[in-house]
């Protein structure tokens, strides 16, 4: 399967490092995908983080100025490949984080 996963982060280090340490222990044997996000404050300390975890997950990392959720995932969508994506919102449970959607 194709798939992009997207969220967006504002000053959240904590819960960015525990997520993508959770997509790093995923078992992901026979998927093509990519990891999506988006700092909307473009934060030192995050950009450090993208770093740390760059050679473990197949991850993009961008930043978005102006501020507010939308702006930060539009720009996420705008750079997924053509996959399916899902979003996910890193502050709840891994297992009840995921949200399909079905525009790809």
């Amino acid at each position: 399967m194709k798939l992009s996963i997207i969220f967006s982060t504002y000053n959240r280090n904590d819960i960015l490092t525990r997520t993508l340490q959770g997509m790093v222990e995923m078992d992901t044997h026979g998927l093509d995908w990519e990891v999506i996000f988006v700092d909307n404050a473009g934060n030192e300390e995050t950009a450090k983080i993208a770093e740390s975890f760059s050679s473990s997950l197949p991850l993009k990392y961008l930043i978005e100025k102006n501020t507010g959720k939308n702006s930060a995932l539009n720009k996420t969508t705008q750079k997924a490949k053509e996959y399916k994506y899902i979003k996910t919102n890193k502050k709840k449970n891994k297992k009840k984080a995921w949200k399909k959607s079905n525009n790809r």
